[in-house]
């Protein structure tokens, strides 16, 4: 959760009984990016996955990941042919946060938390 006119946040991590909170500055984010992770056949259509990724300073905090939006691509078009929507809100979260927005939906790139 982001308190934009304080410039806070506050955090919650982990499962059951081993969850923590934290709390922070928004000077301690470093920027909002958006993902795209491809899988599939491209001959039948490319299904993709577009994430909008919170990054730290210094990866102090681990990555925060605030949206996420699963398409299908149409055989031979630019992985991030399908991202228009998702980009414009994360373009919009960063703005409100006043960090840098990267769009790196262009290229594939594994999903940046693992599984557990």
């Amino acid at each position: 959760m982001f308190d934009l006119k304080s410039r806070t946040y506050f955090r919650r991590e982990g499962r059951g009984l081993v969850m923590r909170t934290r709390r922070g500055s928004g000077i301690e984010i470093d920027a909002v990016v958006l993902y795209c992770e491809s899988y599939g056949i491209p001959v039948f259509g490319n299904a993709v996955i577009y994430r909008t990724v919170v990054h730290w300073k210094n990866a102090r905090v681990p990555l925060l990941v605030t949206e996420r939006q699963q398409s299908t691509v149409a055989p031979g078009a630019a992985l991030n042919s399908a991202a228009g929507a998702i980009g414009s809100r994360a373009q919009r979260y960063a703005k409100l946060l006043g960090v840098p927005f990267y769009d790196n939906a262009y290229f594939h790139s594994p999903s940046p938390q693992r599984p557990i």
